[in-house]
Formats: structure tokens, sequence, C-alpha cells
């Protein structure tokens, strides 16, 4: 379980004199953030690659998914590599215990070397978003944008966003339009 890296949001209300309401929707990472999403890279190069990545919908969480993904992806790229330039088996000198966590986590020497897109594009087909997800809805940063957004800022996650029922999401229709696309804090209900 990770929780999402520091947003502007986050930023914004940390220090003196921050009760004021920055008026931030749906805030992405800052640049620590970012760094601390990429700093997650060596133990999310443990996780098993099969397991089930779930995200919230919210962009800070989404970016910290990516980016601690594929850090991770990196630092597997990383031990194959320095593992062959070694000339080492990859069983040889390792403990029983990291020897079943490099069989779990990664391919086959057989299958040729390890491809970071190849394996981040396999891993976004399989990513799950979950509305469900979201923020207690007390404050600007909780509020969420509509799918048509995500799809715009996110294009590497379209199929994970298209199976976010549309009714289970920010609303976004005529009579009620999405408040992080009006930059205003009109309700505390995400759904119609």
């Amino acid at each position: 379980l990770v929780r999402h890296g520091q947003s502007t949001y986050n930023e914004a209300i940390a220090g003196p004199g921050s009760w004021d309401e920055p008026q931030m929707y749906d805030a992405a990472l800052t640049e620590l953030g970012k760094s601390q999403a990429k700093g997650l890279g060596i133990e999310l190069s443990k996780v098993p690659k099969d397991a089930l990545w779930i995200t919230s919908p919210l962009t800070r969480a989404m970016e910290t998914c990516i980016i601690g993904r594929r850090a991770g992806l990196e630092v597997k790229a990383a031990r194959m590599k320095e593992k062959a330039a070694m000339g080492t088996p990859s069983a040889q000198g390792e403990t029983v215990k990291e020897n079943i966590e490099n069989a779990a986590n990664t391919p086959d020497a057989s299958s040729g070397p390890f491809d970071v897109e190849k394996a981040y594009q396999e891993w976004t087909q399989k990513l799950v978003i979950r509305a469900d997800l979201t923020e207690k809805l007390c404050c600007t940063g909780d509020i969420g944008r509509p799918k048509r957004s995500l799809e715009k800022d996110f294009p590497e996650l379209a199929l994970a966003i298209s199976r976010i029922p549309a009714e289970r999401w920010w609303w976004d229709c005529e009579h009620r339009p999405n408040d992080a696309e009006l930059q205003q804090f009109n309700s505390h209900e995400p759904r119609n």
C-alpha cells in the first residue's frame, strides 16, 4: 500500500498561515512528490509481476503509481543488466528469498533482455483504477476531474480509465458542471 507523493495542494497548506483554502483541484505531484514516487523503485521492483495494481483516479495517485511502477521496472532492468555483466546466473550467490523474489518478479532469461517499455505497456493494460478510492471531500484538493480530462492527461492509462463507470466518478453534466473544471468549490458530493 502506497500513499501518493507530495501534491501541490499538500505543499500549499504546509507552511505558516496555510489554513486558507488554496483552491487547487485534483492536485498534481510537486517535484518532491515525483522524487518520492521514483524513490519507491527499489521496493516496487520486488512486487510480483502478476500482482494486481490498483489506484485512485485522483491525479496525484495516478502519477505516483505511474512513476513508481516505471522506477521499479528500471531497477529490475538495472539488476538484470548487472547480473548479465558479471556473468552470474540468477540463482548463484543469492539467498533462497532473493532467488524466489527474482523468479516471481522478472521474466525468463530465455525471453531475451528485459524491456522496460514493453513491461510498462503490459502493466498499463492490467492496472485497475477504482473510483471508490477517493478523499473525504472537505476541500478543493479532494475534488477529482471527469474521465474525459483524465483520458487526455493520461493517454497511456486510457483502458483503465475507460473502465471507470461514468456514474461512479465525478459528476459532469449540463445542469451541474464539474467543480474542478469550473475552479469553484460548490459541492461536497462527487456523484449525480
